[in-house]
Formats: structure tokens, C-alpha cells, sequence
């Protein structure tokens, strides 16, 4: 990017007025916002600088600011230093720390006003040595601090820029530096150099070979399209004529498209240690004829030098800011928003009983309202839509967990119930009965599962059933009934057999219901213990005790109640009172029917083949000729008994499969619905909103209040914290409102 495209970008700050003072009145919005504290909770628009140790790093910001730091022991890279510069009639320096570990007493901003270079009682060296030992960097115990350093310069001969410095990268250990310090100082400038809003200012020191910078390499991991990144080339002068020199010149030229950048990198000369006591206009001066000489001739001048590179900063930062501003005044009102929400819900500071009372009841109002929606389906709070995989999506995710849906409770429950039907229907049989006609046991279209109720169906491990064919069922319930005959009339259906044979068909019942109860009653405890989060927000230390008081033993004793739901309703072998008596028979006779009708009609095709023998009864075979219906044929029963060589005792095994078949399906039924209804909707999730009720607190003792809800230490601290950065965050956007309104002001 060459000075004519930055003079371009430059034009939507240039809007504003004169540049240089909307240039500052920026910069100085931005400044105050950090000062603040804002940029701990949202991404300010920023320059950091970052390189490799002795890369020329502090020289570049020296030449810069034309303040000079300290040379003693390389003090300024043992923790990052935010470096204010200000164009001003008057010099002033103001110093201050900005602590970031929350347990160490702050320090208020230190203001050291120098009057001229020759003024002051004390130089920026001596005041950045004190403010060293003040962070605890003593190069023994403590030699990086993740503390910051501010330092405002205002003086007539700065531009108007904020850049942050931060300790230089190294790989080696000794010399008072060690493994751990290193891995401090990466974390430093991967937290700095990741955030979106900064522009990363990656200083190259020449004295080192391009392929040993580590700069290069942290730049890319976080800027990997390279759009952020500007290069800075240090120590020319230290170049031996040769390779490297051609290496660095193809980088400064942009010849490789591995290190090139959306900035184009820019040449500096720094100071030599025979130059250390030259004049600031000197060093320009001395630095200007080495670039124009030699292999650095041929880069542009608008790309070299320590003046054009001051100009350039302040163009790039300007322009950054005035596009970053609209997102961050954004986020910081996001930011505000969801501290405001969670000062809501740790409602008002407490310490009495009455107060403390108070707060319960408002908390269980809003507990057993949210229950009341989530058991009637009516999704309309925030609260429902807080776990993404609510949210709506123009493609579902099949694979949603229970724990993700359990906000939503009465769709789970829905879902957890046609699955528990569909389950009963397709593997509540203990046996399958495969008919004589290869047809499946009638037990009507089981229910299909979807395809993302899958996670759901998973929850149970019930095997499947086998088969029986109907053949050996009739000599197995001939045999039964022969060994358990009682007072019934010979040839008569053996009801107690039948029973017995019931019982045995009916066994998976109980695990299927076991399962369906138990899942049922963990969805509904997760959902209690997500909207008790939801609604006593960050007081973790009350939610945990109401957790603990009310809603574990709440659930303990629902688990016991449904175990003896369940006995209640799973079907006994005695059967003496049969429901749905007239269904039953109307059932059991159609049966009945359609097995005799199935019979004949097998039976008289093989007839029809032979040409119908003369012991065929007339009555049955003018029937058939003339279409009627062979079943009120007198005498057909008979016939086809006496043809088939049939016992009385199969007719009566016949009887009882029908009976057997029927009664399953009823009792199915009216199993499944009673589990659904009188079980699970009646006893538990109906009962949800009365687990947390305000009028447990009515009567409460204050001794009992204080226990369950006084007030922690650490819901004190959570509510300051909460406090202090809701406060910071509206001053910061009414800088930025007031910023908004002059910059319209200088428009109109």
C-alpha cells in the first residue's frame, strides 16, 4: 500500500475537519476507552509492536516518539508498555500502570511533567526504572510481568499515534530469562496479536538471518491472509554485502508472496553505538543518507525511513479506527447488555431476612413461570432459546443430544413418548407369532422412529423378540391347557392358560417402562437445574443449596413414586376383571371369523381343484358356486373340522390364540397410555412448577432464610465486578455518542 492509497483510505478521517486534529480527537476517544478498562471486554482498534529480542525494537519506538528509553539490562521488553504520543504546544509526560491481576492494589496514573529536554527533576528512564520495581521485575524472582506500562507523551515534535510494545520474543534461556518466562511472554503476544482490531507492527531485525525470526512466524498464526502486518526492516547498517543482503532486499521489495503483506515493509536505521549521543535530527539525518545509497536506494521513499514510517503509522491507525469504531461501539453495548442482565438476575444486594425472602420469592415466581411455559409448550422467554441448538436453523442437526433440548421440555417429552409407544409396539412381544399364511402377529402398523429420534431410541437396549410359529403355539398352549385342565367343559378354551401365556408375551413390558420412567425423569431434573441457573444467574453458591434443599431430594422421591406407579400398572396374571368388555368380544369374535373364513376359503380352493368330491355337503358347495358367505353356511364348521381331522382340544388352542392375541393388544393400549398419562405427565412433569415454591418461604424461620440465601463473598464480588464494568462500559460509549455528535457537528 503506497502513500497515494493511504492518503485515499485517509480521506474518511480527512472527513471530519482538519486532519490532524480529527486524527487526535480519534486517537484520544480510543485512549480513553483503554484507560477505562474497555479493552478487557471488547477489541480495541490498536498498533502493536512485537519482534524478536535485539531486533531494534525500543530504537524504533525511540526514533519515533523521540523519547529515549531506558539502555541498561533491556528493562522496557519485560512487559508491555503502551506508548501514547500526542502532538501539543507543551511537553508532558504522564506515566501510570495498569495492573491486570485483579488481587493487586491499583496504582493511580503517575504524572511527570517535563517542561523541556533539559527540565524536570527526573527523566523517562529514572521513572520507568521505578515504575519496573513497582511491578515486581527484579530480573531474579520475577523477570516478565504481564502488567502494563502507559506512557503519554505530548510534545510539538510527535505525531499523533498510541502504539503497544511488547517484550520481545526469544528461544534460549539464561541471562536472567528461563522456560517459563518465555511461555509468559508467547502468551502475552498471542492474547495482543489474535484480537481482530490490532494492526500487528512485526519488527525484523537484519542482524539475524530472515529464517531465525520468530516474529514472522507468531505474525502468521494469527494473521494468516497477512492483512494486518506491517514490516518493519532494523540494523541495514549490520548487513555484510552478500546473500542475506539480497534476502531482506527481496523482502523489503516484496518479491516473495510468502512474507508479503497487505502493508508494504518499511526500512529503518537505527542508532550505532557511535551514534548514541547524536541529536534526534542527526539520527533522520544519518539515516536518510544511508537509504538513499547503496542496494535500498530502489525502494520507494514513502517506504523508508524512521519520518515517513511516523507519517504512515498515523494514516493506518487513523483509518483503522474511524472503520473499527461502529463494531466496537457495538460490541460494547452487547457487553452492557449482558452485564445488565446478569446484575437482573442476582437481583438487589441483600442481608437481612426480609430482604433475603424477598429475593427467594421473586426467584421462585420466576422459576415456577418459566416451568408453567416450558409443561404448556408456550416458548416465548429468552430462556428457551439461550442453547444454540434451539435456535432456528435452515438445516437441523440430527444428532442434538437430550441435554440440549431439555429447555424446550414439552416437545422432548412428546418425543421421548412416541418413541416409548413405537418401542412397546415393535418390541413389547416376547414372541412374535408367525401365522400359518407367513403373516406377522396383528398387532396393527407399528409407528416408524424418525431418522433424529435416533439419539433418543439409543437410550434403550432392549433385544428383539424371537418367534413362534402359530403351529407350535397351538401344541404348546394344547399341552399347557391339557396339564392345567380345570372345571371347564371338555373342548372349552382353557382362561387361566391363556393368561399364563399373556404374561410371558407381555415381558419386556417392564424394562421398556423402566426406561422410558428413567429417561423421563433425567430430562426433567436436567431442565430443573438449567432454569435454576437461569434464573439465579451468577449467585452459584444459593442455586447450589436450593439445588441441594429441594430439587435433588425433590427428584429422589419422584423415582420412588413412579417405581410404584410402575407396579401399579404393569398387568397381572390374574386378569379376572377384563376392561373393554364389549371390545373385547367384538375383537375376539372378528378373529374368530377371520380365521374360520380364512380355513374355508383355503380348503375349498384345494376342493375346487379336485372337482369337488360328493362327500363336499351340497349346502356348502351351492354356497360357494352361488358367491355367498361360506361362514353362515349350516354345517360348515363340522365339515371342515371333520375334514381337517381336527381335536376339539386344537379348536380350543385356536380359541385361546385369538383370546390371547386380543387381550395383548388391549392391554397394550391401555398400558402404554396409563404410563404416558397417569405416570409420567400426571406425577412428574405436571408437578415441575411446584418444586421451587414461593410459599415454602412464607413461614420460614430468618435462621432458615440466612442458610439457604445470605449473601456469599463471592456473589458480593461477582456484583462489583458486574457493577464496575457496566459503569465503565457506558462511559465508553457515551465517549463515543459524544465523539459521534462533534464529528456531525464539524460536518454540518
Amino acid at each position: 500500500m503506497r502513500e497515494a492509497e493511504l492518503n485515499q483510505l485517509a480521506a474518511t478521517v480527512a472527513a471530519l475537519g482538519s486532519l490532524h486534529l480529527a486524527q487526535k480527537e480519534l486517537f484520544d476517544t480510543v485512549d480513553k476507552l483503554s484507560s477505562l478498562g474497555v479493552g478487557k471486554m471488547v477489541d480495541l482498534p490498536q498498533i502493536v509492536v512485537c519482534g524478536d529480542q535485539s531486533s531494534g525494537k525500543s530504537s524504533v519506538l525511540e526514533a519515533i516518539s523521540r523519547v529515549r528509553f531506558p539502555v541498561k539490562t533491556d528493562i522496557c521488553t519485560r512487559f508491555a508498555t503502551e506508548l501514547i504520543l500526542r502532538t501539543d504546544s507543551t511537553s508532558v509526560v504522564d506515566v501510570s500502570i495498569e495492573w491486570q491481576d485483579a488481587d493487586k492494589p491499583g496504582a493511580k496514573p503517575r504524572e511527570e511533567r517535563l517542561p523541556g529536554p533539559d527540565g524536570g527533576k527526573r527523566d523517562i528512564p529514572e521513572i520507568i526504572e521505578e515504575a519496573r520495581k513497582r511491578m515486581g521485575v527484579d530480573g531474579d524472582k520475577k523477570t516478565v510481568s504481564t502488567d502494563v506500562l502507559r506512557i503519554r507523551v505530548s510534545a510539538p515534535d510527535v505525531p499523533n499515534l498510541t502504539l503497544v510494545d511488547l517484550p520481545g520474543f526469544y528461544y534460549g534461556s539464561g541471562g536472567g530469562q528461563n522456560y517459563d518466562d518465555r511461555l509468559v511472554v508467547d502468551d502475552l503476544a498471542r492474547r495482543y496479536l489474535s484480537r481482530r482490531n490490532t494492526i500487528i507492527l512485526a519488527v525484523v531485525g537484519a542482524r539475524s538471518s530472515i529464517d531465525q525470526q520468530k516474529v514472522l512466524d507468531e505474525a502468521k498464526a494469527v494473521d494468516p491472509r497477512r492483512e494486518r502486518t506491517l514490516g518493519v526492516i532494523t540494523q541495514l547498517d549490520r548487513l555484510e554485502p552478500g546473500t542475506e543482503t539480497e534476502r531482506y532486499l527481496e523482502l523489503a521489495m516484496g518479491s516473495n508472496e510468502k512474507t508479503r503483506l497487505k502493508y508494504p515493509w518499511h526500512l529503518v536505521k537505527n542508532r550505532s553505538e557511535k551514534e548514541a549521543s547524536t541529536s534526534n535530527d542527526e539520527r533522520d539525518a544519518t539515516e536518510a543518507v544511508f537509504l538513499s545509497s547503496g542496494a535500498w536506494s530502489i525502494i520507494p521513499e514513502e517506504d523508508k525511513g524512521i519520518k515517513t514510517l511516523r507519517s504512515k503509522l498515523s494514516k493506518i491507525l487513523a483509518v483503522h479506527i474511524a472503520k473499527s469504531l461502529p463494531s466496537v461501539i457495538e460490541d460494547m453495548k452487547r457487553c452492557a447488555a449482558e452485564r445488565s442482565a446478569k446484575l437482573s438476575r442476582l437481583g438487589k444486594p441483600r442481608s437481612d431476612p426480609r430482604q433475603l425472602k424477598e429475593y427467594l420469592v421473586n426467584i421462585a415466581d420466576e422459576f415456577g413461570r418459566l416451568a408453567r411455559e416450558a409443561v404448556q409448550g408456550s416458548y416465548m422467554d429468552s430462556f428457551f432459546f439461550e442453547n444454540s441448538s434451539n435456535l432456528p436453523s435452515c438445516s437441523a442437526d440430527d444428532g442434538d443430544s437430550l441435554e440440549q433440548r431439555v429447555r424446550k421440555l414439552r416437545a422432548l417429552i412428546r418425543d421421548l413418548n412416541r418413541v416409548f409407544i413405537a418401542m412397546m409396539c415393535t418390541k413389547g412381544q416376547g414372541r412374535v407369532i408367525k401365522w400359518e399364511d407367513g403373516e406377522p402377529m396383528d398387532i396393527g402398523e407399528p409407528p416408524i422412529i424418525p431418522e433424529y429420534l435416533a439419539v433418543i431410541e439409543d437410550e434403550y437396549q432392549i433385544e428383539e423378540p424371537g418367534t413362534v410359529s402359530e403351529g407350535d403355539l397351538k401344541l404348546e398352549m394344547e399341552r399347557f391347557a391339557a396339564k392345567n385342565q380345570g372345571c371347564e367343559f371338555p373342548g372349552e378354551p382353557n382362561y387361566l392358560a391363556t393368561l399364563q401365556f399373556f404374561q410371558g408375551l407381555s415381558a419386556p413390558w417392564r424394562q421398556i417402562a423402566e426406561t422410558h420412567i428413567k429417561v423421563a425423569i433425567d430430562v426433567a431434573q436436567s431442565f430443573a437445574k438449567e432454569l435454576l441457573e437461569h434464573v439465579f444467574g451468577a449467585d452459584d453458591e444459593t442455586r447450589e443449596r436450593v439445588l441441594a434443599e429441594y430439587v435433588e431430594p425433590y427428584f429422589e422421591a419422584k423415582r420412588e413414586t413412579l417405581d410404584r406407579k410402575l407396579q401399579e400398572l404393569l398387568p397381572r396374571c390374574a386378569g379376572y376383571a377384563i376392561a373393554h368388555e364389549y371390545e373385547f368380544e367384538r375383537r375376539s369374535r372378528e378373529r374368530h371369523r377371520k380365521r374360520i373364513d380364512t380355513q374355508i376359503a383355503d380348503l375349498v380352493e384345494q376342493e375346487t381343484k379336485k372337482g369337488w368330491e360328493p362327500a363336499v355337503p351340497t349346502a356348502v358347495k351351492n354356497t360357494v358356486l352361488k358367491g355367498g358367505n361360506l361362514a353362515h353356511t349350516q354345517g360348515y364348521a363340522d365339515y371342515l373340522h371333520g375334514r381337517q381331522g381336527a381335536s376339539k382340544s386344537m379348536a380350543a388352542a385356536e380359541r385361546m390364540i385369538d383370546n390371547l392375541v386380543v387381550y395383548y393388544e388391549i392391554s397394550r393400549r391401555n398400558f402404554t397410555e396409563n404410563i404416558v398419562i397417569l405416570a409420567i405427565e400426571n406425577e412428574l412433569i405436571s408437578e415441575l412448577p411446584k418444586i421451587f415454591n414461593a410459599g415454602k418461604f412464607a413461614g420460614m424461620e430468618d435462621d432458615a432464610i440466612l442458610d439457604i440465601a445470605a449473601e456469599s463473598a463471592q456473589v458480593q464480588q461477582t456484583r462489583a465486578k458486574l457493577v464496575d464494568e457496566l459503569a465503565k462500559l457506558k462511559k465508553g460509549i457515551a465517549l463515543c455518542d459524544a465523539h459521534s455528535r462533534r464529528k456531525r457537528n464539524r460536518e454540518c
